[in-house]
């Protein structure tokens, strides 16, 4: 099994692409490919099958789950359950989709002239204002406002990787459909693409 991945930045939005590719004993191979595109508003999981709104809905899952784990290691940030979990995902998508570019655009100067550290006080505003929306999500002291975000986006960043390994190996295994069986010249032209 050949697993690559790449990241391209344009503007805002951030591409990864993840590309698992399986030979098999005819000189074929089974290649899924998944795109994510961030763009501080949401991770779209995007695989052959093109099905955008359920990898939203995997998003904001992932982002709930890791927010449970920001509750359990930040001092400061609580939530009342998992229900409130979910909107505080949904709540920080949002704001990140319309509140943190103009922060971004505005801080500019600043976040220049500090090296981009005041990426984290954007950063953790965005999270405060988020918990503003929520009933049962609060972000309470300063180390909640800085820490919580790094926290948040580790532990969403592990479990996105892991989601995606554990479909993109099982779809491999049982040749699902998403899976496209290519030629073994058309293998060699695989090998060498990237972005």
């Amino acid at each position: 099994m050949f697993i690559h991945q790449d990241s391209k930045s344009i503007g805002e939005t951030t591409i990864h692409k993840t590309q698992l590719t399986k030979f098999n004993s005819r000189n074929s191979i089974h290649e899924i490919q998944f795109t994510r595109f961030d763009t501080g508003f949401e991770s779209f999981l995007l695989n052959l099958d093109g099905r955008a709104m359920l990898g939203y809905l995997l998003t904001t899952l992932i982002t709930a789950l890791s927010l449970l784990v920001v509750d359990i290691v930040v001092p400061g940030v609580t939530l009342a359950n998992f229900p409130a979990a979910i909107l505080a995902g949904v709540a920080i998508g949002l704001v990140n989709a319309v509140v943190r570019p103009v922060l971004s655009l505005l801080s500019l100067p600043i976040n220049f002239l500090t090296l981009g550290l005041f990426g984290f006080v954007v950063n953790g505003f965005c999270f405060w204002l988020a918990s503003l929306f929520v009933p049962g999500f609060v972000v309470a002291g300063p180390l909640a406002f800085l820490l919580g975000p790094v926290v948040l986006t580790f532990a969403s960043t592990l479990l996105s990787r892991y989601f995606a390994e554990k479909e993109a190996a099982k779809s491999l295994n049982s040749g699902a459909s998403p899976a496209v069986t290519l030629g073994t010249k058309d293998a060699e032209k695989v090998s060498g693409t990237g972005f």
